[in-house]
């Protein structure tokens, strides 16, 4: 089929699913992307940036090919809660990966966290389930954390298995320096021919404001002070996001401003991090206190201010966080707070550099 072909059928099933008769690419990279996963050609590597539709290139094959199965593989909690609501929101069928059942053939587009991915269990149902329904893609979304996330890395230490019949991956990411592209290929056994499509990641709507090193201990009445000040100019659909580097740091802000503190902290259970997630996204809360967990996968359009309490220890946290921020193409502010007492890190020399710290 002609690329013209595969395109005019992409933008029509996006335009069903957004319910947009007009709608358009949000970018010429969108448009690439989907068009190679429908080509099937090779692997492909998407670095879009933020709001920049990445999921289309899992969805809409899913949608235009109804013979053939997708899988999306998800490194964190957050990002999941983020995909159900957004497929709940647009209607399309899904089901997700639990260990206690087989897949069901009757739908063609999967989710599973990565944690899960790893197991015989899921290898054994997806084998059983290419068997009725074909898997022809497999999509990771945010594959940089492969190699910035010890905790996922661990989870996709023999990702290359995954692949364990003839299929098509796509690594999705807003956030890859070019130096780590060959790591990255060799992580996920990409094939030699894998096209990259990279968008540029400038974000004009967003204004980068970096305070003056301060004493730790006033940096909390800093970050209180700025929020109190933003809010004046919110509608009520705007909200904030104060991320911190550490727990204490979330804790203890936490229990004086009564905001809620998201957190991937094995003592907050999914259900009071889902609670926090929907009161401030309802407004109940319009600011959330927040650790790098919730840096990837929210895409609330409204934000109009994210604060760095403390200097991230790694420049990828900063670029994924901020880019919270100003998803409506409305302006947006990203503070950042550094103590003068900053982190010491060592990098052995050897060790690749994939976080920018």
């Amino acid at each position: 089929m002609k690329d013209s072909n595969i395109e005019r059928n992409g933008l029509t099933a996006l335009r069903t699913i957004l319910n947009d008769k007009d709608a358009r690419w949000t970018s010429p990279e969108q448009r690439r992307g989907v068009v190679a996963t429908l080509k099937r050609e090779t692997d492909i590597i998407a670095m879009l940036k933020t709001g920049g539709g990445k999921s289309m290139l899992a969805i809409l094959p899913a949608l235009i090919e109804t013979d053939k199965a997708v899988v999306v593989v998800l490194p964190l909690k957050s990002l999941m809660t983020d995909w159900e609501r957004k497929l709940k929101a647009m209607e399309v069928p899904f089901q997700i990966y639990d260990h206690s059942r087989p897949l069901s053939t009757n739908i063609n587009l999967v989710l599973v966290s990565a944690d899960k991915a790893r197991f015989k269990t899921w290898r054994q149902y997806l084998a059983e389930f290419n068997e009725v329904l074909p898997v022809s893609r497999m999509v990771f979304d945010e594959a940089h954390l492969a190699l910035l996330s010890e905790e996922f890395r661990v989870s996709l230490q023999d990702v290359h298995e995954l692949r364990q019949f003839p299929m098509q991956l796509v690594l999705l990411t807003a956030t890859m320096p070019h130096s780590s592209i060959p790591a990255l290929k060799g992580m996920f056994g990409l094939l030699s021919t894998a096209i990259e499509i990279r968008e540029s990641i400038n974000r004009p709507e967003l204004e980068y404001i970096m305070r003056q090193p301060a004493q730790p201990n006033t940096l909390e009445s800093k970050a209180i002070q700025i929020v109190a000040q933003e809010r004046q100019q919110w509608s009520s659909e705007d909200r904030g996001l104060v991320f911190v580097t550490y727990m204490e740091d979330g804790e203890s802000l936490s229990e004086r401003t009564r905001w809620p503190f998201y957190n991937g902290s094995k003592d907050t259970n999914d259900a009071t991090r889902a609670k926090h997630y929907k009161d401030w996204r309802s407004g109940k809360s319009p600011v959330m206190i927040c650790t790098s967990a919730f840096s990837t996968g929210n895409d609330y359009p409204h934000v109009r201010l994210i604060v760095h309490l403390k200097t991230p220890l790694e420049m990828s946290e900063i670029i994924q966080a901020q880019g919270r921020g100003g998803r409506d193409g409305r302006p947006a502010k990203c503070y950042i707070l550094p103590s003068t007492t900053p982190a010491k890190l060592n990098i052995g020399r050897s060790e690749p550099d994939h976080k920018g710290r």
